[in-house]
């Protein structure tokens, strides 16, 4: 048997019986090099939404709310937000009833940390 072998057989009759050392590189020495950039993007947030808490079908109600971008990038294009009733918290839940209300345009231009608001 060589010695190769015997190393072999040995690892696995020795497996599970205790720790195997393992040796790592350390990487703080390294140094990381990129060549892509990150194109920074808008991300839109509802930060606050009032409107009466309860209606029947077919009422018309008002609503208002404020819309945020916590991004660090500018909207490019205007965009819409939907705004829905439905008998459940979650909107598509089997058993539930949801039905578009109406939509808010969000303006394009809009800059990080800027708010808009809006009331329909």
């Amino acid at each position: 048997m060589s010695s190769y072998d015997r190393r072999a057989v040995a690892r696995r009759r020795a497996w599970g019986r205790g720790p195997m050392i393992l040796r790592f590189e350390p990487l703080e020495g390294r140094q990381l090099l990129t060549t892509t950039t990150v194109k920074p993007v808008a991300d839109l947030i509802a930060t606050q939404f009032t409107t009466v808490h309860s209606a029947s079908w077919g009422q018309q109600i008002a609503a208002s709310g404020t819309i945020a971008n916590r991004g660090n990038g500018t909207t490019s294009a205007a965009s819409e937000v939907d705004i829905y009733g439905s008998t459940s918290p979650i909107l598509n839940t089997p058993g539930s009833v949801s039905q578009l209300l109406g939509v808010v345009a969000v303006p394009a231009g809009l800059k990080p940390k800027q708010v808009t608001s809006s009331t329909n």
